[in-house]
């Protein structure tokens, strides 16, 4: 590293030699940031600091605007769509208004000289009252529908009692130090936790199972352990995962990195290689799997992903605009004929408004608060969509079809049309009734569901990893299949003896599918802007599998025999069941929802509170089951919070975990990082607010006892305190000791580290955010 005179970094040169470097303004704020590949950013800012531009190596300028004091009151991107928020006296935000001119209005009370909320209006007028008790805890969500969630807390101010509308009730009980060591859900069952002296997670015990931890000396996570499966993992001298294996089905992965931490191998359970190479920059541009079938990955300046060539001949070019979304992907033979092709357009704050595809043209419409109205279809066929204040769908209209739904104050969906829905008291699916034939669920502790009966009597079962991911399925039609993952991907298929059906090749990102290696056939996957699987082709380029769907993942064609198991937004469809497999839970596309309540991502304890709220309320978590939604990649722009954030890292490119760099993390809050995931894991997500990017990442272990890091920075999440100085209350996710926000409280520069080569961390506050939705 290189300093200045002022001892700001002006050149870093990793373990390879490759050299970002960085230059500032008279005022000693950072002005430009030259990356390996030179590619430069840019940023300007006024006399006190503040940002007033920053320009990305495509030349797209993104511009923020301040008020008298200080606060940022408007951005405005590179197409001139801009998103304003106004401030009462004391500083908080009280209105939010989108690009499209839609505004979401919020009011504050003080508690303990804090501003909290308590009441958000959305742009339909809608309105969602939060009380507190004196101490500021939220203690009643009171929804635009009349319909109330309570909280109750103990003397230290821990949540205690989740109680929803139809009085169900959920107890949680800590030790001394604030870990979960119980939780009693409504319908009584009950898991617990226990802790070694560091607080790090040792045992997770419930009726059906018990998960057992251990760890080496620096907090490195050596094993977990089940009924039903162990994963032991290894690591280098550097803390890096070098290998995994599973004892049941005796399976080993390994890895291999460069100097600089990427992955340049893996090898399977098979003893197939795999091999990764990178550019200067960091982003992945090769990669050949155990067959030997090469994908090549182009970027832009900006690290958008321009074309993706694989092995059989055939090509994928992406376009952006110039807020990064994408415009086309258009999927090529070597001869240039087409596969598949689409064609996008988007509205001011990024709702896909028409998809131009080899069909035709699909168009979309939407409401003041982002949410699906209307489809207009190439045939000129349509379906309409009405829904509820608190955005439930109660009507759909597909061209003079009309469907019915109805909901009890837990916003449970009873019935869709002549199809009934029941439920367990903890709100998950337990049986759908079409005529005299019914389907029943059954689920774990976790909500994961372990099981079901079709009408004609068959079952379907399915058991886990300790990490939470799918081990294994027993279909009802007497097929099992077990699967062995990569970093969240399935990466092997293996039949009921543990011997390999399929092998699929992914990239970084989740859901990144490459190809699959079926018997002595190779095909290759070529997907849409959602990451949803429209096409497989074979080796000879000839289109073996093509597949349609509505918004909600509904097919409405597919033509093909070749088996699949990748289809929208690139999950697992259970066949049988009609649903899509997300990581631990399972989403009904004729419905649009999740059967289990805590995988709905339009769950209210996260879609009506603002950042500060959930620290203080309740222990929930944005799942897994929204990754398509958390993944960042240029490919799959998807804007998931309507919340402005603070611009606060100008600076170097971070990497995530998995070597990908993602430009968007130059920009985003560092309340991004704040959010955690699996139960009985330590795996967390992330979600970012001022540009809308998100990015997942994943396996990293965050012990609470030890500070939060941001991979590839020296960023460190502090520990929860208050104004007064004291630990602040944490909401926990169920089964691990990680919270799930660290600080309601305004962070100042003095409680984060910096990153290398910034000059400064800007203003840091969690501002409200707006509805999380999987889909617009």
């Amino acid at each position: 590293m290189e300093n200045n005179p002022v001892g700001q970094p002006i050149l870093i040169t990793n373990a390879l030699g490759h050299a970002t470097r960085f230059t500032y303004d008279t005022n000693g704020y950072l002005s430009q940031e030259r990356n390996p590949l030179d590619a430069v950013t840019s940023f300007a800012y006024d006399v006190i600091g503040n940002l007033l531009s920053m320009t990305d190596p495509n030349a797209n300028t993104t511009r923020f605007e301040y008020d008298p004091a200080n606060r940022l009151v408007r951005i405005t991107n590179a197409l001139s769509q801009s998103t304003s928020v106004a401030y009462d006296v004391l500083g908080n935000p009280i209105r939010i208004t989108d690009a499209n001119g839609n505004a979401t209005n919020y009011r504050y009370s003080t508690y303990y000289r804090r501003d909290l909320l308590v009441s958000k209006t959305n742009a339909l007028s809608f309105t969602w009252t939060y009380a507190r008790d004196f101490n500021g805890n939220l203690i009643r969500i009171t929804d635009p529908n009349s319909n109330s969630k309570r909280f109750s807390y103990d003397a230290l101010n821990r949540l205690v009692t989740t109680t929803d509308a139809l009085d169900n009730t959920t107890r949680y009980n800590y030790d001394a130090v604030g870990n979960v060591t119980t939780v009693v859900k409504a319908d009584t069952s009950s898991a617990a936790w226990a802790y070694d002296r560091n607080d790090r997670l040792i045992e997770t015990n419930w009726l059906d199972d018990t998960i057992t931890l251990s760890y080496d000396a620096v907090g490195n996570r050596l094993s977990m352990k089940s009924n039903n499966a162990s994963l032991i993992y290894t690591y280098d001298a550097n803390n890096r995962l070098v290998g995994q294996s599973e004892e049941y089905l005796a399976t080993t992965i390994s890895y291999t990195y460069d100097a600089v931490g990427r992955r340049t191998s893996m090898t399977d359970l098979e003893g197939g290689l795999t091999n990764y190479s990178h550019d200067a920059a960091g982003q992945l541009v090769s990669l050949i799997n155990p067959p030997g079938q090469e994908t090549i990955f182009a970027y832009d300046l900006g690290g958008r992903p321009t074309t993706r060539s694989y092995s059989n001949g055939t090509v994928t070019a992406s376009l952006y605009d110039a807020a990064d979304n994408a415009t086309s992907t258009i999927h090529r033979r070597d001869d240039e004929s087409i596969i598949s092709s689409f064609i996008y357009t988007y509205d001011n704050v990024g709702n896909l408004t028409s998809e131009l595809n080899l069909s035709g043209l699909t168009q979309y419409a939407y409401d003041a608060v982002d949410t699906l109205r209307s489809v207009l279809n190439p045939d000129g066929t349509g379906v309409s969509y009405t829904y509820d204040r608190v955005g439930n769908r109660i009507r759909m209209d597909a061209t003079g079809v009309v469907t019915n739904y109805t909901y009890n104050a837990a916003d449970w969906l009873l019935t869709a049309g002549a199809v009934g829905y029941t439920y367990d008291r903890n709100g998950n699916r337990i049986s759908k009734t079409v005529g005299v034939d019914v389907t029943s669920y059954a689920y774990d502790f976790f909500d994961r569901m372990v099981g079901a009966v079709l009408p004609d009597g068959r079952t379907n079962t399915a058991a886990y990893y300790p990490d939470g991911s799918r081990l294994r399925k027993n279909e009802a039609s007497g097929l099992t299949k077990n699967f062995a993952y990569d970093m969240g991907n399935v990466l092997t298929e293996l039949d009921a003896e543990g011997l390999p059906t399929a092998r699929y090749t992914s990239g970084f990102l989740a859901d990144q599918w490459l190809s699959m290696d079926r018997g002595d056939q190779s095909f290759f996957y070529h997907e849409d802007v959602w990451g949803s699987i429209r096409n497989l082709t074979d080796i000879n380029q000839n289109i073996v599998a093509t597949t349609d769907y509505d918004r909600f993942g509904v097919m409405t064609r597919h033509v093909g025999e070749t088996t699949n198991p990748f289809r929208y937004t690139g999950r697992e469809l259970d066949a049988e069941l009609d649903l899509y497999y997300f990581e631990g839970g399972h989403y009904d596309p004729a419905v649009g929802s999740f059967l289990s309540r805590s995988h709905h991502p339009g769950h209210k304890s996260i879609e009506e509170l603002t950042l500060r709220e959930v620290v203080v309320s309740t222990p929930v978590y944005v799942p897994l089951d929204v990754r398509m939604s958390l993944k960042w990649d240029p490919e799959y722009r998807k804007e998931i919070l309507g919340g402005i954030s603070m611009i606060t890292v100008p600076g170097p490119n971070i990497e995530h975990a998995v070597g990908r760099k993602s430009e968007g993390w130059n920009v985003m809050s560092l309340k991004s990082i704040y959010r955690t995931t699996v139960p009985g894991t330590e795996q967390f997500s992330s979600i970012g607010g001022a540009t809308f990017k998100a990015i997942q990442t994943k396996g990293i272990p965050v012990p609470w006892k030890r500070r939060a890091v941001v991979p590839g920075t020296s960023i460190e999440l502090p520990k929860g305190t208050n104004d007064a100085g004291m630990l602040e209350t944490r909401a926990v996710v169920p089964g691990t000791s990680i919270p799930v926000m660290f600080n309601p409280k305004e962070y100042d520069t003095s409680s984060m580290a910096t990153v290398p080569g910034t000059n400064v961390l800007y203003r840091i506050k969690p501002e409200p955010v707006g509805h999380i939705t999987l889909y617009k």
